[in-house]
């Protein structure tokens, strides 16, 4: 890939601004100067601009750690950040997009991708991958609930695929999922006569954060 290509990918700059940055700012490839925009990068080569150090991925997939009253959009919507406000210092936030959003009140694990391609094959109803959410709730979880939950729930007229249900005290649990349905682990404990009071998604497939901090990110390779 060329270099004015990767870095309007980064939007350091424009496409077109490119010749330009090259006259006022020192950029440097490998730590050689680059003045043409043709040059032809690969992967792991290091880029400077400015005082920013940016190691080339063509690829980038993250795990961030979402606190509560955090969006799951791109850009910031009254009175709640977006996810992306925790990626201010991360060179390729604007590659990645997210694969399986959270509610603004909902915690822990977003995964981001930069390759559509990995994200269709996480959230494509077909492909069955695991989500797991750790969920407390208003009043005790009767056996009742749970074998509603792990049959099926008919939400908007159309069921539910079983969950997995491993019950943890008397109101909370662990419910893994393989759907993306709106609002889904919620409507799901109304539909037995229950209400969440916390949510965290705490796996995606064979993800997890484990000790990451809150607000905090991680890179992974696949």
């Amino acid at each position: 890939m060329r270099i004015d290509k990767y870095l309007a990918h980064l939007w350091i700059v424009p496409r077109r601004q490119i010749k330009k940055l090259l006259k006022t700012w020192e950029v440097l490839l490998n730590d050689d100067k680059v003045d043409s925009p043709q040059i032809k990068i690969k992967e792991w080569d290091i880029i400077k601009v400015h005082q920013d150090t940016i190691p080339v991925k063509f690829q980038v997939h993250i795990l961030i750690h979402k606190p509560a009253w955090y969006i799951s959009s791109n850009i910031d919507e009254w009175p709640y950040p977006s996810y992306k406000d925790l990626l201010e210092d991360c060179p390729y936030a604007e590659l990645v997009e997210i694969a399986w959003r959270l509610d603004v009140d909902t915690e822990w694990l977003l995964f981001c991708s930069s390759d559509w391609k990995v994200i269709h094959n996480i959230i494509h109803p077909h492909k069955k991958v695991d989500k797991e959410y750790f969920v407390q709730t208003h009043i005790p979880i009767t056996q009742s609930m749970i074998k509603k939950l792990e049959q099926w729930i008919d939400l908007d007229w159309k069921k539910t695929r079983p969950a997995t249900v491993k019950k943890i005290s008397e109101t909370s649990l662990l419910l893994t999922i393989t759907e993306w349905k709106f609002h889904q682990v919620k409507r799901m404990l109304v539909a037995v006569w229950n209400e969440v009071s916390y949510l965290r998604r705490d796996r995606i497939w064979v993800w997890q954060l484990k000790w990451l901090k809150k607000g905090k990110r991680k890179y992974i390779e696949l």
